[in-house]
């Protein structure tokens, strides 16, 4: 895999990235505003969310644009220099751009027929579990996943059932719980930011460096649409940014081997989802009552009168502390 690339391309892919995907978020919010499409927020919702009606949205388009960008820069400079192609990366901006049509299919008839649903799960989720499995399989067969057992790694790497189901699981579970995620203004952004720093810094240790430029590249294009997305919004990523983000994060861990890591750097996405499982299973087991106030667990927050931008700001504390606690046992488990 390719290890020498430039140190400037993985010094500048995080900062290029803040700026690619601001500027093209901008591009994005202007385009929005000129077609007058904005965000149909289901009435079941927070009541307060309901004055958010109208938002632009897309806007993770921008954040797939830049990212695009950003690896077109690595692959023309490795070009140049007659270097093999990184693999991985496009294999995991491939996916990220699979997952992000996929959202793009998702939001598209929200804000253009105002229906604040889009594709039902039944019809989703099976696309969603095959682009994880074409993902795998590329890994697979171009031979780029590493056989090298590694302390990081949940499931040793064997290229059976048991290894691709965990592949699917990790993947689509990843994506959703970023989808999951992503309710608050700057949320999923930043949240997402935090954790591929600390994948950037495992992957760097490992000696991916195409892996970790792809890791700064999503830090960065994360960081960069806080721009126009901070609290409070300007516009929204919609599903094509959520999905995008949590397919790119998940691909890098599944590709670096670090499952484990990826699972304890992004408690909050963890916590997102398990929360909407629990709420949905004890609905139906108690037949009508509720575990939490409404889930994901950022509105159950809301619904408990924490401002928006103060449940924003602690789950950003909460994934930095997680990273920074994950990185040290790291440290210490392979300094032994």
């Amino acid at each position: 895999m390719p290890s020498n690339i430039a140190p400037i391309l993985i010094a500048l892919a995080l900062p290029l990235g803040l700026v690619l995907s601001a500027f093209f978020t901008w591009i994005v919010w202007r385009r929005m505003v000129a077609m007058q499409i904005g965000q149909t927020v289901r009435s079941d919702g927070p009541e307060s969310h309901l004055k958010k009606m109208g938002t632009p949205t897309l806007g993770g388009a921008g954040i797939l644009a830049a990212l695009v960008v950003l690896c077109g820069l690595v692959v023309a400079a490795l070009s140049a220099k007659g270097e093999a192609l990184p693999v991985r990366m496009l294999a995991v901006l491939g996916l990220a751009l699979a997952y992000g049509a996929l959202g793009f299919a998702d939001d598209w008839p929200k804000v253009r027929y105002k229906r604040p649903l889009g594709l039902k799960a039944r019809v989703r989720l099976p696309i969603e579990f095959a682009l994880a499995a074409a993902f795998a399989y590329v890994m697979v067969r171009t031979g780029t996943m590493t056989t090298t057992p590694s302390p990081l790694q949940i499931i040793p790497f064997q290229p059976d059932l048991i290894w691709g189901a965990f592949v699917l699981f990790v993947i689509v579970g990843g994506a959703n719980a970023v989808n999951l995620t992503d309710g608050l203004d700057g949320l999923a952004a930043g949240v997402s930011a935090i954790v591929a720093v600390g994948l950037a810094v495992i992957c760097t240790a490992l000696g991916y460096a195409d892996l970790a430029v792809m890791s700064l590249a999503v830090a960065g294009v994360s960081a960069g649409f806080l721009w126009l997305n901070a609290a409070p919004a300007q516009i929204f990523m919609g599903d094509v940014g959520s999905l995008g983000l949590g397919a790119a994060l998940a691909g890098i861990a599944v590709a670096a081997r670090a499952e484990l890591v990826f699972g304890f750097f992004g408690i909050v996405f963890v916590v997102e989802a398990v929360s909407v499982i629990l709420q949905v299973l004890y609905f139906k087991a108690s037949k009508g009552k509720r575990l939490f106030r409404m889930a994901p667990f950022h509105h159950h927050l809301e619904l408990g009168g924490l401002p928006e931008t103060k449940i924003t700001a602690r789950l950003w504390l909460v994934t930095a502390m997680a990273v920074s606690i994950g990185l040290a046992a790291i440290w210490i488990i392979v300094s032994k």
